[in-house]
């Protein structure tokens, strides 16, 4: 009796035990479309879209920026970000900069991580086109993130 008592405990034990299993991680991607129409970022201008990008806890973000050039374009292209804890107010100066090699009217895209620690905002404030010929057309700019 003693032994099937023992028995049954244990099987008890395993039936209720955790089981093991992969972490769960959540993922989102966020895209636009930058308004604008055909030229997004006209010949030797900057766009301004003030885009805000929420990044709730995570500590690093996946940034992708594609665009596409109406005429030959060799120049690079700027985009800049600044950082904010409220949303509200952010960071005078340039928090972060991407410089992207445009490649005549072939379209461009960049992929890359940026570390924002305990940020939780970034406002992508603008995109910068030096080139005096060229528009950069079909910009697309997505974030992403793991929870």
């Amino acid at each position: 009796m003693k032994k099937l008592t023992i028995l049954a405990i244990a099987a008890l034990a395993f039936a209720f035990a955790p089981t093991a299993s992969a972490q769960y991680t959540r993922q989102a991607v966020i895209t636009t479309t930058l308004n604008g129409g055909t030229n997004v970022v006209a010949a030797a201008t900057t766009n301004s879209p003030n885009l805000v990008l929420q990044v709730p806890d995570s500590e690093y973000i996946g940034l992708h920026f594609g665009f596409a050039s109406d005429a030959t374009n060799d120049t690079t292209i700027r985009i800049v970000l600044k950082e904010s804890l409220d949303g509200t107010t952010y960071a005078t100066g340039e928090s972060h900069t991407l410089s992207v090699a445009a490649n005549g009217t072939t379209a461009v895209n960049v992929v890359t991580n940026i570390n924002v620690g305990a940020i939780r905002y970034l406002k992508l404030t603008s995109i910068e086109n030096a080139n005096g010929a060229s528009a950069l057309t079909n910009v697309v700019f997505s974030y992403g993130f793991k929870r």
